[in-house]
Order: structure tokens, then sequence, then C-alpha cells
């Protein structure tokens, strides 16, 4: 699948989504083809929120995945929701002890500063340190869905990085070198890689420049 920026394909439709997911370079040998891999089964499911069979039978296209290939690559249903969604570990997640207090702002902070992208790292994260990562029982009490926490937490860690990289560049008087932001402790190949690239990102930060200067006259 090529690269497309989270939020950007959020904003798409049912059948964009789809479209996007299948428009890679192997787009031809894709379509058509009953023995879907692991690989493209979770892409496939993950992407467009498939977390039943009942949505994939609903969502599904011809030629696009069925809960038949997803039994024949997983072993069962069962097996394909708990490799893809991590489907089992929840219950196992809201028993363990050493619920920390918190709030969304904190949930925020969890997924930026432990580096979470998908359910299954933070349902893993919460097996090693329930003293700090929350149950999923926080996520639903504070923001309802996971993605809507992905999605929010992604766009303020590019915020915070991009404010932090301005203030080092103006303390500097200078562009930051990457020493300069490792050790300033800010992770700046990550933003790079959500704008798609460090001609990208000096774009952005170009145009924050401007906005901020015409504020201020």
């Amino acid at each position: 699948m090529a690269h497309y920026r989270l939020n950007d394909f959020l904003k798409l439709s049912p059948e964009e989504r789809r479209q996007k997911t299948f428009s890679n370079v192997n787009e031809k040998r894709f379509y058509g083809k009953r023995n879907f891999s692991k690989e493209e089964i979770t892409t496939y499911l993950t992407l467009n929120e498939l977390d039943s069979s009942r949505k994939l039978v609903d969502f599904r296209k011809d030629n696009e995945p069925t809960v038949y290939d997803c039994v024949k690559a997983f072993g069962s249903w069962k097996e394909t929701k708990r490799e893809v969604f991590g489907s089992g570990l929840g219950d196992m997640d809201d028993m363990l002890n050493g619920e920390p207090e918190c709030d969304a702002e904190y949930l925020v902070k969890v997924i930026i500063e432990n580096n979470l992208s998908t359910w299954r790292e933070y349902l893993e994260a919460r097996k090693k340190r329930p003293d700090i990562i929350p149950s999923s029982h926080q996520i639903r009490k504070n923001w309802k869905r996971f993605s809507d926490l992905i999605n929010f937490a992604e766009a303020y860690s590019i915020k915070h990085v991009a404010v932090s990289f301005l203030v080092l560049k103006r303390k500097l008087g200078r562009i930051p070198t990457k020493k300069d932001c490792e050790e300033a402790g800010i992770n700046l190949e990550r933003v790079m890689e959500t704008f798609g690239g460090k001609r990208e990102f000096d774009t952005f930060i170009k145009n924050m420049e401007l906005i901020q200067n015409a504020i201020k006259e």
C-alpha cells in the first residue's frame, strides 16, 4: 500500500478508503486474488476498522477478502481478531492491577511518549506497565474510540514538535541539526515521516514562521 497521511486517509469515504488501500504497485496482483496473505488481510481489516465478521460481510465488495479468506489465513475468525486487533487481550487488560489515575490529556501523553500507534501495541504496553498505561476502560471513558485518541495524539505530537523546532531554531540562530534536535528531546524523524519527507516538513515550518510573523505585525 502506498503511503498516505493518516489524517487525510480518515477524511475519505469508505469507498475512497478502499481504493487507497489497494492503490499500490501490486494492484493487479491483489485484485481477483483468492489467496490473500496475512499482511494483506491485516491491512484491509485495520484500515477499514472491520473488527467483526458482520462488518466485513456488509463492507466488502467482489474480489476483496471474505470471512472465509480470514479463516483460511489465520485458522479461525477468533484468531484473526486476536492477531489483527488484539481481541481477547482486552478482558485481560481490564483485569490487571495498578490502574493509574488519568484523564484525556494523560492518555495522549501515554500514546506519544511510548510511541504507540496500534491497539495491539497499546494492550501489550498495558500488560508490561499497568501502573503507567491505563486500561481500555479509560480509553472508552475519555475518548470513546481508540482511533480518536490516536488521531489526536498524532496531531498534537506534530504541533508540539514543530513549535519546539521553531523555538530551538530561534535560540540557536540557525537551522537545528539532527544532533541539536536529539539533545533537545525533539523526535524529528517521526514527524518527517508523517509529512512525507524533509522538504515537506521544511515547507510547513516556513509557513508557520510566516504566520507567526504576520501575527506579530
